[in-house]
């Protein structure tokens, strides 16, 4: 009797651990869900600087802009003073249209340093996003006057120095000067950069609007299609 109870039990037992299997996998893929989707905020949290920047970068290149700003001020949290990290944060708010957040910090930085070429390069950007052409115009041209004689300049700054002359051709006008340098910057970019995927329509473009400079006094205002 003994043993027919003994065997009774067990197979009570095996009969409710086969019967609670469903249940015991729907558990493990919970936890499992729970642990996998915690918030990206708490994984964070749990690493450093070199960590944050990492992600960021990377979400950066994903496009997740509000993601890569989020982490960028959580770096700045514990390096404060690094410029690299908040012009990549001023990026970050440009790319995700938060013009407002970029401006004022690049307005400050540029006030606490203006020798930091970087920050006259992001503030050319923000301002060229939001159509302030002749404010980027001088923004980009601040930069390539700080990167003198820099190896590592970034030559594209010539080619931004050039589009928004042109883009203010299409509707406000250029007068002599404004054309000449509109002009300049573009033979330039042309000369360092002879590679570009676009050289040949530079090029067209420098042939059709040099017959069209405009003199003294006045503007010249051309679309590009007459």
């Amino acid at each position: 009797m003994a043993r027919f109870l003994a065997i009774h039990r067990s197979s009570a037992n095996l009969h409710e651990i086969k019967h609670n299997t469903p249940v015991l996998k729907t558990i493990i893929v919970i936890l499992l869900s729970i642990a996998l989707c915690q918030p990206l905020s708490a994984q964070d949290d749990d690493m450093g600087a070199a960590g944050k920047m990492v992600r960021a970068n990377q979400a950066m290149k994903e496009r997740n802009y509000t993601l890569a700003a989020k982490l960028y001020q959580e770096v700045l949290k514990e390096v404060p003073e690094d410029v690299s990290v908040k012009q990549n944060l001023a990026n970050a708010w440009i790319q995700d249209k938060k013009f407002k957040d970029a401006d004022s910090m690049l307005n400050v930085m540029i006030e606490n340093d203006s020798n930091e070429a970087g920050n006259y390069w992001y503030k050319g950007l923000c301002n060229e996003r939001q159509l302030k052409d002749s404010a980027a115009a001088v923004n980009f041209k601040q930069y390539i006057q700080k990167q003198s004689g820099n190896a590592t300049a970034d030559v594209k700054a010539w080619l931004h120095v050039g589009s928004a002359y042109r883009r203010m051709m299409h509707e406000k006008g250029l007068n002599t000067a404004q054309f000449d340098d509109m002009v300049y910057h573009y033979k330039y970019y042309l000369q360092v950069n002879p590679y570009d995927p676009f050289a040949d329509k530079l090029l067209l473009f420098l042939q059709q609007v040099t017959p069209k400079k405009p003199e003294s006094g006045e503007l010249l205002i051309w679309d590009e299609k007459s």
